[in-house]
């Protein structure tokens, strides 16, 4: 018989069930083995082992919930004890949040849906995670189109982290909604708003929703008047402070008539990272890039309504270019350097870590000092701390000649 808590179910078991051993018991003895387990004197080599076992069995874990959720979504389960629909059952019957019991639906639904994905979700190939972002891109009549692209973005998804993979899953989506010609840029714009509300204690809270060109203008704006705390003040402002501190600068100088060019319209500086296949409307490949820097995708007729009242800089990424590599006659990364910089790394390069290139400095894989080449492929971006820590000598980096990927290591002691 099958032991589920204190109840035995035999006459009920699924067709398929080992009666013998139930793996759901099985799974709660080894949570209980695991709760009882004294890590107190366990080496960090050991408790880092320790949890990537447990990451791998978590996401195994997950899957098989997904491709449960499945099944009993198909058959409509939910419905028996009156529920309007399976988000509302698992939000009502089990732990979960009515956000990510929505987004369980939504997983399952797509691997009922697309063979391809279910499979290479069974076989671990691609996560959980990567399974829901592609589930929150395909809807909305995109799901012919998500057919078209299915196996070129599980491959990428199979190759990339989760965080890398959003950004592919939103440029396609993009690419479908131009694709579709549903005009998904004018739906935001036209939905745009912001809220002003005064709360019980007098404090303002403020809530928005901001089309992408318009956000980026405003942080930029922002950016421009932020003021980082000394390293020394003992009340270091966070960086939601500093951005609030920010906006109440902007509004005092257009009150006080400080603001530049009043008489004229103000120029906020924007990037938009585009490749020309993109712009030019070729097929989408999982590294198509149409980007608003410090926003992310956007869609294409975006960035051509934006190009037609601005200033078009190059950045060559495939090739060698003489604007981009200074080679020995500096030791400052150019302005032209730095675009190229954050068009290829984007982030800090250091494993693990995704600060985002306005809080890295450009950095030398090989020091200077020691050879003194300003170009690409000697420079990447990284962090302030881990800047510091590369310079301090704890740590090394080098480029793999082969891929490009950049690998890290123990350094000599400082």
């Amino acid at each position: 018989m099958v032991a589920v808590g204190d109840e035995r179910l035999a006459d009920d078991a699924p067709a398929g069930v080992d009666l013998v051993v139930d793996p759901v018991e099985q799974i709660k003895v080894g949570v209980a083995r695991l709760r009882g387990e004294d890590r107190r004197q366990w080496l960090p080599q050991a408790l880092s082992a320790r949890l990537r076992e447990l990451a791998v069995a978590r996401e195994r874990l997950e899957a098989e919930y997904a491709r449960l959720i499945s099944d009993w979504d198909r058959w409509q389960a939910w419905a028996v004890d009156g529920s309007l629909g399976p988000s509302a059952w698992l939000a009502h019957h089990t732990p979960v949040t009515s956000a990510d019991a929505k987004q369980s639906v939504r997983t399952a639904r797509l691997v009922r849906k697309h063979e391809s994905t279910a499979e290479a979700l069974s076989e671990g190939v691609v996560s959980v995670a990567q399974v829901g972002q592609l589930a929150c891109a395909e809807g909305r009549g995109r799901s012919e189109l998500f057919r078209e692209h299915e196996e070129t973005l599980l491959d990428a998804a199979s190759l990339m982290s989760e965080d890398d993979f959003g950004v592919v899953v939103k440029r396609w989506q993009s690419m479908a909604d131009d694709q579709l010609g549903r005009a998904n840029a004018r739906h935001i714009f036209e939905n745009r708003y912001l809220h002003l509300s005064t709360t019980f204690a007098g404090a303002v809270a403020v809530d928005g929703m901001l089309d992408p060109e318009a956000g980026a203008k405003l942080q930029a704006a922002l950016e421009t008047r932020i003021t980082p705390d000394p390293a020394d003040d003992p009340e270091p402002r966070s960086a939601a402070q500093l951005r609030a501190d920010a906006l109440i600068d902007l509004v005092e100088e257009v009150e006080t008539g400080t603001a530049s060019a009043r008489s004229s319209r103000v120029r906020t500086s924007v990037n938009v990272i585009v490749d020309l296949p993109a712009l030019q409307g070729d097929e989408w490949t999982p590294r198509s890039r149409a980007d608003l820097v410090g926003i992310g995708p956007v869609a294409r007729e975006t960035v051509a309504r934006l190009l037609c009242d601005s200033y078009l800089t190059r950045v060559i990424t495939a090739g060698p270019s003489q604007v981009l590599d200074v080679g020995r006659s500096t030791r400052f990364v150019s302005e032209p350097q730095r675009l190229a910089l954050i068009a290829r790394d984007g982030t800090c390069v250091f494993p693990s870590c995704t600060r985002d290139h306005r809080w890295c400095d450009a950095h030398h894989l090989t020091f200077y000092e020691d050879d003194p080449r300003t170009d690409l492929e000697n420079l990447v971006l990284l962090c302030r701390r881990h800047h510091s820590m590369v310079h301090e000598g704890r740590w090394t980096m080098t480029r793999e000649r082969d891929n490009g990927r950049i690998t890290t290591g123990r350094g000599p002691p400082g």
